[in-house]
């Protein structure tokens, strides 16, 4: 397993070095990122200690002392559906997958696609995930806030094309254009919410989901 990326000051202490090949984790063989997740969670459960690696650098083995910290998800509090492409912020974990950074690949930031829905305007004329939703005709569309400014500005009202700009993870651009329908496609926000009140058992805030639908002022 090659390590393509490393966090200098983070989880690594800067001890892995970029094109390192690792072999060993706490004495065991590893092949895949899974391996070395699942053996660092066994020997770190518990354990302040660094855990022992070994990994191939300039064609000598060379032992590194990894400290691990733990990461919690950012998980996702805010969607929106934009004629079948479903956005979001960058999520942390797709942002240091690697690959050029940009303003709209870091964390939280820009307009992160994963899935289109199937029939929708976005499905019939060709968008393809994953990637960045990064510009609508001659809008630039930072965030879901940009995105929605833009729609209630009007700017996109009474289109018969949209040109939608997308980039991929190596940043390569991509235009499509695509017929809008707001009648069965219209912009829908679902926003991750806790003001339910507390539940019963636990006392813990019960999260629920708001749907918004969006349109021109």
């Amino acid at each position: 397993m090659m390590v393509s990326r490393v966090t200098v000051g983070g989880a690594f202490d800067g001890r892995l070095s970029e094109g390192d090949v690792v072999l060993r984790v706490a004495g065991q063989p590893v092949t895949r990122p899974q391996e070395v997740e699942r053996l660092m969670e066994k020997h770190s459960a518990g354990n302040a200690e660094a855990v022992c690696w070994k990994v191939l650098r300039s064609r000598q083995q060379v032992e590194a002392r990894v400290q691990p910290s733990v990461r919690a998800s950012d998980g996702t509090v805010r969607i929106i559906v934009f004629n079948g492409i479903v956005l979001r912020p960058t999520p942390r974990a797709v942002a240091e997958r690697g690959g050029p950074v940009r303003p709209h690949t870091r964390p939280g930031e820009g307009l992160y696609f994963w899935h289109i829905f199937a029939g929708s305007p976005a499905d019939t004329f060709g968008l393809s995930a994953p990637g960045w939703l990064v510009q609508v005709d001659e809008e630039a569309t930072p965030s879901i806030d940009g995105l929605l400014d833009v729609i209630r500005s009007g700017k996109l009202s009474g289109r018969e094309w949209l040109r939608c700009r997308t980039m991929d993870s190596e940043g390569r651009p991509t235009v499509r254009a695509l017929q809008p329908d707001a009648k069965f496609w219209p912009t829908v926000e679902l926003a991750r919410c806790s003001d339910e009140g507390l539940e019963v058992d636990t006392g813990a805030v019960k999260p629920r989901w708001l749907r918004i639908e969006h349109g021109d002022k």
